[in-house]
């Protein structure tokens, strides 16, 4: 399992997919109490080792004080970041990097695509102040999250390589949980990844390697259908909930979806009980197909807003599908260039 921890509800930009609630009202902030109350009851569920934590916001780097207590707390687990990496700085990197904390840089390829959906509060470029503060950290080590949605994915080959081209090596894919993945996007997206399994035949080809994951739908095709990896999510109040998509919501506004706190601990016999519900309602709309964690976002974002979520689930689940088919051929591949 997966820890991901809210830091709070504040962020310098506005992306127009990210679900979350933010900027609204008065700040609501983890306190450092509850988040290293949250570590210490995820570590002692991982007696064996092995734990992961993610660090997230709205933006996590506005609370780096913050960032530096829970990873000096989580010695030993797998620490990452997920930041718009916008007020990154040499310095900044240094001392998570000393603290064993991973950074994941929110960025989509080409400018036209990302600054079209992830935009600054303050105006401008985010493209372009993410490359600006990024510049001296070793991209290459970095990893970027690209998010994919039915309007960029038929120029996911064009953003591989505006990344390539700036020095990233580290890629995460992932799609975009809100998006209506109707006919015309999954037959682009199907098209893109196409082109880019034999551009990265010629990339390996030239010894040039690129890491490319996708979390969520590789781990649900190996497993055939179970899941890979779960998510354990603590909000920025300080409470549990069943999953990062019920923070779209009001703090406040979710009381009967907590499932415990920091302090009192996270009430698994509920959360159990919720998600077991969950699986079989997304088991039914996909009529037994496999399925992995991503649908639950998308299944829990339409229960929210009083939709029936079954479309929405069969939409994402076979965009996501494609997604992982395309990855795993890609490392067949690269597998058989290694043996070569």
């Amino acid at each position: 399992m997966n820890l991901q921890l809210f830091l709070s509800d504040r962020c310098n930009m506005a992306c127009d997919y990210c679900f979350l609630r933010l900027n609204e009202g008065p700040a609501t902030i983890l306190s450092e109490a509850a988040a290293l109350g949250a570590v210490r009851g995820h570590l002692a569920r991982h007696p064996g080792g092995g734990a992961q934590i993610t660090l997230l916001g709205g933006e996590p780097t506005l609370h780096f004080p913050l960032m530096t207590a829970v990873a000096r707390a989580a010695r030993g687990a797998k620490v990452s970041a997920a930041t718009n990496g916008t007020l990154l700085c040499p310095e900044k990197a240094a001392e998570l990097s000393a603290l064993g904390v991973e950074l994941a840089v929110s960025v989509d390829g080409a400018a036209e695509g990302h600054d079209r959906h992830r935009r600054l509060l303050k105006g401008g470029s985010s493209h372009e102040e993410i490359l600006k503060a990024t510049e001296g950290l070793g991209r290459s080590k970095l990893r970027a999250n690209m998010v994919v949605g039915p309007d960029t994915a038929g120029a996911l080959l064009r953003n591989l390589e505006a990344m390539r081209g700036a020095g990233w090596r580290r890629l995460s894919f992932h799609l975009d949980v809100r998006a209506r993945w109707d006919e015309g996007a999954l037959r682009a997206l199907s098209v893109s990844l196409a082109g880019v399994e034999r551009y990265l035949g010629s990339v390996n080809r030239k010894g040039d390697v690129l890491e490319l994951t996708n979390l969520e739908s590789s781990a649900e095709i190996h497993s055939g259908g179970a899941h890979g990896y779960d998510d354990v999510v603590l909000g920025a109040d300080g409470k549990y909930y069943p999953c990062a998509s019920f923070l779209s919501k009001r703090y406040g506004d979710l009381g009967e979806w907590v499932l415990g706190d920091a302090e009192k601990g996270l009430d698994t016999e509920k959360r159990e009980r919720i998600h077991g519900k969950t699986e079989r309602e997304i088991h039914a709309a996909l009529k037994g197909g496999r399925h992995g964690i991503c649908p639950r976002e998308t299944y829990f974002l339409d229960v929210l807003a009083g939709r029936d979520p079954a479309p929405a689930v069969r939409a994402f689940h076979r965009a996501d599908i494609l997604l992982g088919e395309a990855f795993l051929r890609i490392a067949a591949h690269a597998r058989e260039a290694v043996r070569g």
